[in-house]
């Protein structure tokens, strides 16, 4: 038995590894998002005086690459009128950490509203869910 268990969990992890690290198809990046680093996040999210949807995600974590297109898509349908921005955490992580805009895991997206987190999501969601979200906001 533990010749199987450890074949399936070595079949898991190769499968997992391998999905991470592959080329990714994925749709172009809505002209409407905004990059998000430690210098421009307090005119972008804290200051703005609109609302605010702030993806945090990693280039490794396959779930955040499988909420992009839902992402890119909500900036463009709200685009004007809502903020949609993204935040690398393995390039701002001491940021990310200091701030405490990650409690669990990626991807994490979080909604801004007066300068305050007025609600966060947790892991892969729908266009319909992120919608929803912001309409309750707006």
């Amino acid at each position: 038995m533990k010749v199987g268990f450890f074949s399936a969990g070595v079949f898991c992890i190769t499968v997992l590894l391998q999905a991470c690290h592959s080329e990714v198809a994925k749709e172009p990046e809505s002209e409407h998002l905004v990059s998000l680093t430690p210098e421009n996040f307090k005119q972008q999210v804290i200051d703005s005086k609109q609302l605010v949807l702030v993806d945090f995600w990693a280039p490794w974590c396959a779930p955040c690459l499988a909420i992009d297109p839902v992402v890119s898509a909500v900036a463009d349908i709200y685009a004007g009128r809502v903020r949609v921005g993204k935040m690398n955490v393995d390039d701002y992580w001491d940021f990310v950490e200091e701030k405490k805009y990650i409690d669990t895991g990626i991807p994490t997206i979080k909604f801004f509203k007066g300068g305050k987190m007025v609600e966060d999501l947790l892991g892969l969601v729908s266009e319909k869910e992120l919608i929803q979200k912001i309409e309750k906001h707006l």
